[in-house]
């Protein structure tokens, strides 16, 4: 064989190698320049050298470091140990997207936006909010897209959403949060029809917080805890209500608001607070 035909096969094996590499994505670890902080589009941030992560890639941000994003981004898969600040942008899992663990928090500033164009799985005992003040994070997803949080047994508790948040896809466990420092927080979409939620999910609305239910279908157990907050069912014009609902009602002090009809097969725990249902309504409670 001529030193020209070696150097002909050659060249078609690193091809392949190239592609192959390609297709399973890079891992880039957050390891600012100077400090604990900074932002994610710096390539110097990111080791090894070539970053910042792009579609295909997994992003690793360690704990203690900071990582902000102000441009619109898009990764394949989150590992957050740190806190990851999205801020008045669009962070985008693609359509290969893997499973990704926050042990940390991702954290929203502005009008924020985390696009699924594939299923997330989120497992860890992290946090995802919109920070105190006029601050928002839209949860988005391409038609029958899936956000799930751990699984119904997970112990630890399952990752938490607290704050303004308004999810805007498919929802499967998790535990949800508001109080008077964030929200409300919003489940749904406003029009259409709607998302589902399934899985364990628990909603906690603590005083002067409120969590609003859009246009969705409940088959989900868990919770709704009312602390002196506000849930609430809003009037849903394309289905019947939640004919389905599996989840337990709880109430201790606030108002569970029902503008559309309403039943569960969860227990009902009345101490306090109002139970408000629209006219031309109902509300049936009955044990499983």
């Amino acid at each position: 064989m001529t030193h020209m035909n070696r150097i002909l096969i050659a060249l078609p094996i690193l091809l392949l190698g190239s592609i192959f590499a390609s297709a399973q994505g890079r891992y880039f670890t957050f390891q600012p320049l100077f400090g604990e902080d900074g932002y994610w589009d710096d390539p110097y941030n990111w080791r090894p050298v070539g970053g910042p992560p792009t579609r295909g890639d997994t992003a690793e941000i360690p704990i203690a470091r900071t990582c902000r994003i102000r441009y619109n981004a898009e990764v394949r898969q989150l590992i957050v140990a740190g806190t990851l600040v999205i801020n008045n942008t669009v962070l985008t899992m693609d359509p290969d997207g893997l499973g990704s663990t926050l042990t940390g928090q991702i954290l929203a500033l502005q009008n924020a936006e985390l696009r699924l164009d594939s299923d997330l799985a989120i497992n860890g005992t992290g946090r995802i909010a919109a920070a105190l003040g006029n601050n928002w994070l839209s949860i988005t997803g391409a038609a029958g897209r899936w956000l799930s949080f751990g699984d119904a047994d997970d112990e630890p508790p399952r990752p938490l959403l607290e704050g303004g948040i308004k999810v805007r896809t498919n929802l499967r466990h998790g535990r949800f949060h508001v109080n008077d420092l964030y929200g409300p927080m919003e489940i749904g979409l406003a029009i259409g029809t709607g998302i589902e939620i399934q899985g364990k999910c628990d909603f906690t609305a603590d005083p002067q917080g409120t969590i609003r239910f859009l246009q969705s279908t409940a088959g989900f157990t868990g919770s709704w805890k009312v602390q002196g907050g506000i849930i609430e069912l809003v009037a849903q014009e394309n289905t019947t209500g939640w004919a389905n609902a599996l989840h337990s009602v709880e109430v201790t002090s606030g108002t569970v608001e029902l503008n559309n009809s309403f039943r569960t097969t969860g227990p009902l725990t009345f101490s306090g607070g109002k139970i408000r249902v629209a006219g031309g309504k109902s509300a049936v409670f009955t044990r499983p």
